[in-house]
């Protein structure tokens, strides 16, 4: 059944560190809204902690946070962007809607914290994070003494730039008791961490604990949690749970893991979170998640079809070259296959009109009955000619794919731009860069044997 709604994970998930997001990740999410699937955050971080790398994809459209405890619908792409046309993440912000939120009930704080009076943090070496209002707030000496808590070097820039240090930390937080989406212990003794999260769980009934590594504690209203987050936009949009895909590396994502139809654990996971998955997938230093987007989920995977047909084209363009032409080539592609090929004839035909793409627009016509070629896709390994870029649009071509640019006679932009004259009934879509390196070897290679020659 195909999938409706992906939920992932951001930190050795989807995010290489704090705020890294591959191209290939980014790519799986948007291949994921080109077939209509809603790719939701699901994150312990507060909302205004989340990276602008992530904020700024606009496939992404919800962001489940504080471990489920807040929900927001992220603003439209546009609502995202300042007035120089970049992210904005303080507009992204102020556009975003919190569209569900559990706070922590203030008998269930003061609770935690009577426990935590026996660990006073001069004495042990427990730290304390709390969340109010899409704030993140931390214990000042966690920022002066961050190795005494166990905070990862990786994780301090992004630590010392997301939370507002309080001095008096357990204080602030009983006064705040009545607002607190979250409180999270962070804890530089593995023992201790252990013995905290027992006592918490016998002690405190009624919340909601997990963690994101092993040396914190995560608490939350029992109501939270990354798995309520997922069945709520199940909920609101009709989506089935066998439509639903989760993705995560931590004891925090199992709950989401097993409440999704699809449950995917990074090779770099807990060995629980592991073996709370359906499928196990790659590290995500490897882009896990893109391979499983693409090659568990069935989510076509856009770039390696253009790629694919590319290299046919690039086939096409080897043909010219073994007849000493410049090596351009080109192919058509229609509902995914090829239906018409063409190479570089020029100067073997003795015809101006010899070009790649002409040749190849000729065979599709006859292929289709029809000088019309809507729905048709031309991949050329160099940005077409003047000429050429007129019979693309004459022939109602949908879209161009580009291997190489042309600063000599480029037609789509270089020199001139031909596809998109407001003037014209027909304007076609144009991408370029697609093996762009393979494409430009391959021409420079043969004017580079033509002079030594």
């Amino acid at each position: 059944m195909a999938c409706k709604l992906i939920a992932f994970d951001l930190d050795n998930t989807f995010l290489y560190d704090a705020d890294t997001v591959s191209a290939a990740n980014r790519r799986a999410v948007e291949d994921a809204a080109a077939e209509g699937v809603i790719s939701a955050i699901a994150s312990g971080r507060v909302f205004t902690s989340l990276p602008a790398s992530a904020l700024a994809i606009p496939s992404i459209r919800y962001a489940i946070t504080s471990n489920g405890a807040a929900i927001y619908r992220l603003p439209a792409p546009e609502k995202r962007l300042g007035d120089n046309g970049d992210f904005d993440k303080a507009r992204c912000f102020r556009h975003a809607v919190c569209v569900h939120r559990v706070s922590l009930p203030a008998d269930r704080v003061e609770a935690i914290m009577k426990v935590l009076e026996d660990y006073p943090s001069d004495r042990y070496p427990v730290s304390f994070e709390t969340f109010i209002d899409d704030r993140a707030y931390g214990y000042a000496d966690y920022m002066r003494r961050p190795t005494r808590y166990g905070l990862s070097p990786a994780y301090i820039e992004y630590v010392r730039t997301t939370r507002i240090m309080v001095e008096d930390i357990r204080s602030f937080i009983l006064e705040h008791k009545n607002h607190l989406d979250g409180l999270d212990l962070q804890v530089g003794d593995p023992a201790l961490t252990q013995e905290l999260r027992q006592r918490l769980r016998h002690e405190v009934p009624g919340i909601y604990i997990t963690s994101s590594v092993p040396n914190r504690i995560e608490m939350a209203n029992e109501k939270a949690g990354k798995a309520a987050g997922i069945r709520y936009l199940m909920n609101i949009f009709g989506i089935r749970k066998e439509e639903t895909a989760a993705f995560g590396d931590a004891d925090n994502d199992i709950d989401m893991i097993r409440a999704a139809g699809t449950g995917i654990a990074m090779r770099n996971g807990t060995a629980s979170c592991r073996k709370a998955a359906d499928y196990v997938t790659k590290p995500c230093r490897e882009d896990g998640f893109a391979w499983a987007v693409h090659h568990r989920l069935g989510i076509t995977d856009r770039l390696a079809v253009k790629e694919k047909f590319m290299r046919a084209a690039l086939r096409e363009a080897k043909k010219a070259a073994a007849i000493d032409e410049v090596p351009i080539g080109c192919v058509i592609v229609r509902d995914g296959q090829i239906i018409a090929r063409g190479y570089n004839r020029r100067n073997r035909d003795r015809s101006v009109m010899a070009h790649a793409e002409i040749s190849a627009i000729r065979k599709a016509c006859r292929a289709l009955g029809d000088w019309r070629l809507n729905g048709c896709t031309l991949y050329v390994t160099l940005e077409p000619c003047p000429m050429c870029a007129g019979a693309i649009v004459q022939s109602r071509i949908d879209r161009v794919m580009i291997g190489s640019l042309s600063d000599k006679s480029g037609s789509c932009g270089s020199v001139v731009d031909l596809m998109h004259v407001k003037g014209f009934d027909h304007q076609v879509e144009t991408e370029s860069g697609i093996l762009g390196e393979e494409c430009a070897a391959l021409l420079s290679g043969y004017f580079r044997s033509k002079r030594k020659n």
